[in-house]
């Protein structure tokens, strides 16, 4: 019988044949001071017994399934664990006894017509979901004791979580049973508590279900009418805001966030509030700073929790007063930027399990459990066609290579060849003896292969629909099927673990591939066919040699089965998706990650990438379909890719038009903005590239190098024109003054030597520096120049003269950045210590420090206005600061290692990055406005709920009858590129 207790650490779900078995766990747990709840009686099916049952579930910390052949084909035992999925309960299965083949037939002996309805959908769901989790091993030939202390293990993990779990589902329940009424809702000390568990969750097991933020929803808002309720009722309107504003504050204090963003809003919100108590009153503006402050916060610890869909919406009110605050920005960038999520395609009601594009990318085909193919259009999102015909569920589409017509494989067990344009069916493929689980059509399409539950692969004739030929081998199921680019051979993965290269003219076996130590689930060949990649039920990915069979590389990253793989067109990276929600792209060169993307509420499918490889599409047992941006995280306008080496420093063009790069790789590369290509590669220097400068009319270039010289270049041919001798050590920096006349270099051997372009003459050395000089600047009238040194001092010199004119002290550390305002009243510089200083020129006064980078800052620059400063660092990313405030408006990430030059286009619209990763990255400067637009357009924005609305104070809120209020429409304005 239930234990007599109001929570529960266990409830034991068992078949009446195992009750011996039951009862000897519920002695152990007793034993050990767990209580646990037990239905002994076997009472019959009611209303008021499954309330029952469900009330011991939702009471219990911890679900115990007992599995044995009886359990698994038991309605109750396949209710009981229902109700345990969908309330999230920590679900723990105990093996009793082995259910013999259910592993590999999936219960097709499962009981049908259990109280008039068919349950093997709910038993199939339910083992899908058992069979991932760890069980516990309490078989006839294992040690109990030893079993029994893992379960218990199991069962207390994160106890503080569990119990609060269960304690507020009851709570939740209560009052969802007494009609939401108000005064089941939670109240102060318990709603704050609630709040904190709520925020705390992240990832843990089990996850928070929407009741539980349901009531703490209502609960919030309940409280908030009694709050009202207790104020004066002559308070101002704006005031009344306020208050809202400072509720959402002291939920944001309480989801204990760590980051330095969320505490600068912390304390820009507090002072806005301070300031407000002390005047008495709050001002319009001043309350829409406060609202947009605490949005963005939520944003963050939403996006940190990786609720990814609710943080941009949030980001997204946080913008949408007319000057929001810098951290508002900031989240909306960060957030807009990473998430990758373009489109959510909705239209099956069961889980999608394949997806593939069309070869022109202009459509995708997707499979379901509910045994339909949908077509879409991949431009618009929507559903152009839906395609009937299977009765079962479909596992797996593919286009033929003229996509003009498709082939799906079902658990029906036949094939079915389709008409794309009209949907209708072609052909019906007969042959297997069980659920066909994937297909491919040959490079020439005229041939198709299946893989199945029956072990066996089938060749068969698109044109007739005819079997050509069986492949044998396989000894269990056959999940993945592929063929070479050249079709001359296939590949296949399976259950036993192993893949299968056969040759297609025969029908033979090649290579048995042998490696990964659990279930195949997904293979693919490389579009050059060289190497063939395959993902596993040990949460791996293996990259194979193609010809001999060999392992190349494990990619290793996913927390659960990889359950599909794809290689991008180009084949320089990877892309899988698995049972941990998650997709990771894949760098193949170097076989680490290159990003993970999160966004489904479910295990995913299939993954496949566009023809371009600019996006992808993923299939998810959360019956959704997500169309990603893969190529770039849209961030980045650009990356360019050409020098083999650590890439050193950046220059663009006066007209903006063109890039200059040089490289550790001893080149300097000429680049078209627009295109993204190289127009030409200069080769002159014998060793590493240190600093390249345009001349100001720029049809010259200069550039300093570790061999100790400069080479002055024109910028038509590529020719060196001149070479310039006369530095011990090697040019760290170069800089033409604004006339173009001179220019100036900063050395090792810890000078500056003053050049006359024209001639390449000496025409000064500069002495003062005690340390290596590692930058050097012109003012912008060219009478003073700026230089940064190793010994972490600045000095100003006169040009004319060459004498030192002051020397700034500020820094601790090497200063590798030194540069001039476009007014010249104030300098930059950045420092390996961290930091940016900001000084007055005048009198080398410090005017700002400027700190956020995490590692070294090894370039800085101002914006062509002014108004703006940028930086690179060793950490990896750039940082665009407000000049005025010294804050961080935004941080750029995209690049894999250490920053070393940083410059703006002269039109401020665009930023230019360097890095020891070989690329340089051109970075859009958007606008608030723009970047809201660009959002809108390249991101898929969910409205928030009336839960959601409720919950963060989103105003307008829905009417009391639960309806959304009318929204002002996206905007339309046109993104910056």
């Amino acid at each position: 019988m239930p234990a007599n207790s109001l929570y529960n650490d266990v409830f034991i779900s068992y078949s009446r044949k195992d009750s011996n078995f039951a009862h000897r766990i519920v002695d152990a747990l007793q034993e050990s001071g767990r209580e646990s709840w037990v239905d002994w009686e076997g009472i019959p099916y009611s209303a008021d017994w499954w309330h029952e049952i469900q009330a011991g579930i939702d009471s219990a910390a911890a679900f115990v399934f007992i599995i044995s052949p009886d359990s698994l084909v038991s309605q109750v035992c396949n209710l009981e664990v229902e109700h345990a999925r969908n309330n999230r309960k920590r679900i723990i299965p105990v093996l009793h006894h082995n259910p013999e083949g259910a592993d590999k037939k999936l219960l097709p002996d499962i009981i049908h017509g259990w109280y008039g309805e068919d349950w093997q959908p709910v038993a199939e769901k339910n083992w899908e979901a058992l069979k991932h989790l760890n069980w516990v091993f309490f078989r006839e030939k294992d040690d109990f004791d030893k079993s029994f202390k893992a379960l218990l293990e199991a069962a207390d993990q994160d106890p503080e979580h569990l119990r609060y779990h269960t304690r507020l589902l009851v709570r939740a329940r209560e009052w969802e049973a007494n009609g939401r009424k108000p005064a089941y809702a939670l109240r102060a000390d318990d709603l704050h508590q609630a709040e904190i568990w709520l925020a705390a969750a992240g990832d843990k097991a089990p996850q928070p279900i929407p009741l539980h933020q349901e009531y703490i929803t209502a609960s919030r808002v309940v409280q908030a009418d009694d709050d009202k309720r207790r104020r004066n009722l002559l308070q101002a309107r704006v005031g009344l805001a306020l208050a809202i504003a400072l509720v959402a504050l002291l939920g944001f204090v309480f989801l204990n966030l760590q980051n330095d963003q969320q505490t600068a809003a912390n304390e820009s919100l507090a002072n806005s509030l301070a300031t407000s108590n002390a005047r008495g009153t709050q001002s319009a503006e001043n309350l829409g700073q406060a609202q947009s402050l605490a949005w963005a916060a939520y944003a963050q610890e939403r996006y940190q929790a990786e609720d990814t869909l609710l943080a941009l919406s949030l980001a997204l009110e946080a913008n949408r007063i007319p000057n929001p605050p810098l951290l508002a920005r900031d989240a909306l960038a960060e957030i807009g930027y990473a998430i990758s999520i373009r489109k959510i395609l909705r239209g099956h009601t069961e889980t999608v399990t394949s997806v593939a594009f069309s070869p022109d990318g202009g459509t995708a085909l997707s499979a379901s459990d509910e045994g339909t193919l949908i077509l879409w259009d991949v431009a618009s999102g929507e559903i152009l066609r839906t395609l009937r015909g299977h009765t079962g569920g479909v596992y797996s589409v593919a286009f033929s290579p003229d996509g003009q017509t498709a082939l799906s494989a079902s658990h029906d067990t036949t094939l079915i060849l389709w008409d794309v344009a009209s949907g209708e069916t072609l052909h019906t493929l007969r042959g297997h003896t069980n659920r066909v689980s994937s297909v491919a059509f040959s490079p020439d399409g005229r041939t198709a292969l299946s893989g199945s539950w029956d072990g066996t692969l089938i060749l068969w004739d698109v044109a007739s629909g005819q079997p050509i030929r069986t492949l044998t081998g396989h000894t269990e199921i056959v999940t993945s099927v592929a063929f070479s680019p050249d079709g001359e051979t296939v590949l296949s993965g399976s259950y036993d673990n192993t893949l299968i290269l056969w040759d297609v003219a025969s029908g033979q076996p090649l290579h048995t591939l042998t490696g990964h130590s659990d279930h195949v689930t997904s293979v693919a060949f490389s579009p050059d066919g060289g190497t063939a990649l395959s993902g596993s039920a040990d949460d791996t990915l293996i990259l194979w040699d193609a010809a001999s069979g060999e392992i190349l590389r494990t990619l290793r990253g996913h927390i659960s089965w990889v359950n599909s793989v794809a290689f991008s067109p180009d084949g320089e990276t990877v892309l899988s998706g698995s049972y941990d929600n998650t997709l990771i792209l894949w760098d193949m060169a170097s076989g680490q990650p290159l990003r993970t993307l999160r966004g489904h509420a479910g295990w995913i499918n299939s993954v496949a990438f566009s023809p371009d490889g600019a996006m992808a599409l993923s299939a998810s047992q959360d019956d959704t379909l997500i169309l990603w941006d893969v190529a770039t995280s849209g961030e980045a306008l650009r990356t360019l890719h050409e020098h083999t080496d650590w890439v050193n420093s950046v220059a663009f063009s006066p007209d903006g038009q063109t890039v200059l790069s040089g490289s550790v790789d001893t080149t300097l590369i000429l680049w078209d903005v627009a295109s993204g290509e190289v127009l030409r590669t200069l080769r002159g220097h014998t060793d590493p590239v240190s600093s390249v400068a345009f001349s100001p009319d720029g049809g010259t270039a200069l550039s300093g190098s570790w061999d100790n010289t400069l080479i002055l270049w024109d910028v038509a041919s590529g020719e060196a024109l001149r070479t310039f001798t006369g530095h011990t050590s090697l040019v760290n920096s170069v800089a033409f003054s604004p006339d173009g006349a001179t220019a100036l270099s900063a050395s090792g051997d810890n000078t500056l030597i003053l050049w006359d372009v024209a001639s390449g003459e000496i025409r000064r050395t500069l002495r003062g520096h005690t340390s290596e000089v590692l930058s050097v600047a012109f003012s912008p009238d060219g009478q003073t120049a700026l230089s940064a040194s190793d010994n972490s001092t600045l000095i100003l010199w006169e040009v004319a003269s060459g004498e030192a004119l002051r020397t700034l002290h500020g820094h601790t550390n090497r200063v590798t950045s030194a540069m001039f305002s476009p007014d010249g009243q104030t300098a930059l510089s950045g420092s390996w210590d961290g930091t940016l200083i900001l000084w007055e020129v005048a009198s080398g006064k410090v005017l700002r420090t400027l700190r956020g980078h995490t590692n070294r800052v090894t370039s800085a620059v101002f914006s062509p206005d002014g108004q703006m400063a940028l930086s690179g660092s060793a950490d990896t990313t750039l940082i665009l600061w407000d000049v005025v405030s010294g804050k961080a408006l935004h941080t750029l990430r995209g690049h894999t290692n250490r920053v070393t030059g940083v410059v703006f286009s002269p039109d401020g619209q665009t930023a230019l990055s360097s890095s020891w990763d070989k690329t340089l990255i051109l970075w859009p400067i958007r606008t608030k406005d723009e970047l809201v637009a660009w959002v809108y357009a390249n991101r898929a924005v969910e409205p928030l709920t009336c839960v959601q609305r409720a919950l963060y104070n989103v105003t307008p809120l829905c009417d009391d009858a639960g309806n959304m209020p009318v929204l002002t429409p996206r905007p339309t304005v046109t993104a910056a590129p």
